[in-house]
């Protein structure tokens, strides 16, 4: 027998066809659309001293109230508040933070509790093993010139950012001096005391734009007085 497709079938067969194509997403919708808090973008992190420094942007329309940056497998979170700053970036530091390395989820939600798309970064809290590891940098001579007291260092090495050195003034009154990194010779013009002695410790920059920065133990004191 001939079939006869008619208009009224015809409906139904395409009906059941869109039905069948859109299965792979009804487990998603079958109560309904679903509703997203507004994703955070450019999300950054930035390592400190037992502390991390997220930064991130917000539209203008957004919807969040709030975020929840995760870690360690989501088995430790921290609610995050949303203070727009001057130049409308957001930003939070999270507080003691053991020294390790992170990867975060974060986060955000709306008033109806409704939560956005995951935003991901990584870096890294530094702390007391780090400190501990730092070398102070090499001086290839002390000298007195002039009366000034001079220190000629050897370069730099990588993410030294400065050297701090402490004198005694004639004064008999403890000071010190801070070089750059990109400097190779400190000068003290004030009025040194060369019968005591000094010592000098570096100062580090772990990169990657860290939000705080870290001393070398100080060195031993360096005898002076025979210059």
């Amino acid at each position: 027998m001939k079939k006869i497709i008619t208009p009224v079938l015809l409906v139904c067969l395409l009906f059941m066809g869109c039905s069948k194509m859109d299965d792979p997403t009804r487990p998603y919708t079958k109560d309904g659309e679903i509703i997203y808090a507004t994703r955070i973008d450019s999300l950054k992190a930035f390592p400190g001293n037992n502390r991390i420094k997220l930064t991130w942007l917000l539209p203008a329309n957004n919807s969040a109230v709030k975020a929840i940056a995760y870690w360690d497998n989501k088995t430790k979170s921290r609610e995050i508040p949303l203070i727009k700053g001057a130049d409308n970036t957001y930003a939070y530091i999270l507080e003691n933070m053991p020294e390790a390395s992170y990867l975060f989820d974060v986060y955000t939600f709306d008033k109806e509790n409704n939560i956005s798309v995951k935003n991901t970064t990584n870096t890294v809290a530094y702390g007391e093993v780090y400190r501990k590891g730092l070398l102070n940098r090499l001086y290839i001579k002390i000298s007195k010139r002039d009366g000034q007291l001079v220190i000629n260092w050897n370069l730099p090495e990588k993410e030294m950012i400065g050297v701090e050195v402490q004198y005694t003034s004639t004064s008999n009154t403890v000071l010190s001096e801070t070089t750059l990194g990109d400097s190779n010779e400190t000068v003290i013009s004030g009025a040194v005391d060369f019968s005591k002695p000094i010592k000098f410790r570096t100062i580090y920059n772990p990169g990657l734009k860290a939000i705080d920065t870290f001393a070398a133990e100080w060195s031993n004191t360096i005898d002076i007085s025979n210059l």
